[in-house]
């Protein structure tokens, strides 16, 4: 079953939950500022994450990023992806496993 679900910048009050499902998902812990942070939410559930992380030297990186379990393999983290490739501007790197590349 295909969700509908809303993007938007996070808030503030995201931050635990974006902390939480970094967690879950065992991503890096290191650079989750919720500032740089898209969601997308179902109601008012957060069900994804993802954010541009900024390195030393102003390297940007499409980086941390989940979707809940239960709202996987719909989209929704591609969804993410394209929003902040559209709100950025300039090189963005991404590193992932391989059986990602496609």
């Amino acid at each position: 079953m295909l969700r509908k679900v809303k993007l938007r910048p996070a808030v503030e009050a995201d931050g635990a939950t974006i902390r939480a499902m970094a967690r879950a998902a065992r991503l890096i812990s290191r650079g989750l500022h919720w500032p740089r942070f898209l969601v997308a939410e179902e109601g008012a559930r957060v069900v994804g994450i993802w954010q541009v992380k900024v390195h030393e030297g102003g390297t940007r990186e499409v980086a941390s990023g989940a979707v809940l379990p239960g709202y996987q393999r719909q989209g929704i983290g591609a969804e993410l992806i394209r929003a902040l490739l559209a709100r950025e501007r300039g090189p963005l790197y991404l590193r992932c496993n391989e059986k990602w590349t496609r």
